[in-house]
């Protein structure tokens, strides 16, 4: 079974929060999505079509409101967005590519994000699109600077006066951006077990660079961690289902 949370970024000036509202599961050939606690947060007045917060929605097809974050295949730019995610048709998967590219629109404030799953594996890993790279100072010949394999470095930005969650993200000496900002607490959770576990802490690498993508696709990396017993992603209440399983 897969399963996507949608998050949903406050509005507010003095807030711009992200707050996971839905989780999105497929099962037994059926799109499943309820509203998870965060939904209760009084700004948010739910999602479209599906307005009751206290209901479980079913679909044979993939609902309206995420099937209009997916690219098109017969819109010219869906194989360049295919190769900027390191997908093919062959193995195109419909919630990975959602997770990856964090499914976002310029005309709302939702994102994506994908739920990792253990399987028995005691790794955990996802890939990501590093944000805000279109901010940081700009280099000669970046596409063969960001090999593949290459290691990145990360460091928790606690005195950042923006978001004190925020992870900086480094190619040597260079901040080429930063760790997408609605991941950032579950990554200190997990660094933070790991240090007192003395286990390993997460690495980071680069997939690929992608020159001739918009900003937001040019740098795919891989983010993999031993996976600690005591470690459960997105466990925060505003996880949880509003209406219990």
């Amino acid at each position: 079974m897969s399963s996507l949370y949608v998050i949903w970024q406050d509005p507010q000036p003095q807030s711009r929060m992200w707050i996971p509202v839905a989780k999105l599961e497929h099962k037994d050939n059926l799109f499943i999505l309820s509203y998870t606690k965060g939904a209760n947060h009084k700004n948010f007045s739910g999602l479209p079509r599906m307005q009751s917060k206290d209901k479980t929605y079913f679909s044979e097809d993939i609902f309206p409101f995420l099937s209009n974050r997916i690219l098109s295949s017969r819109r010219p730019e869906y194989h360049s967005m295919l190769e900027w995610t390191d997908m093919n048709n062959d193995d195109f998967d419909l919630f990975r590519f959602l997770g990856v590219t964090s499914g976002s629109k310029k005309t709302d404030n939702f994102r994506v994000i994908l739920a990792p799953e253990r399987n028995g594996s005691d790794i955990y890993s996802f890939n990501f699109f590093v944000s805000g790279h279109r901010y940081m100072e700009p280099v000669q010949d970046e596409s063969l600077m960001l090999t593949p394999g290459e290691k990145i470095d990360y460091e928790f930005e606690r005195t950042n006066s923006h978001d004190s969650l925020a992870v900086a993200l480094f190619h040597g000496e260079r901040k080429i951006g930063y760790f997408p900002k609605y991941l950032n607490e579950d990554i200190g959770v997990l660094t933070d077990i790991l240090n007192s576990e003395r286990k390993p802490l997460p690495k980071i690498k680069t997939i690929k660079f992608n020159a001739d993508a918009p900003e937001q696709y040019k740098i795919l990396c891989e983010f993999k961690s031993v996976w600690p017993e005591s470690f459960k992603p997105f466990s925060s209440q505003d996880y949880q289902p509003i209406v219990p399983s």
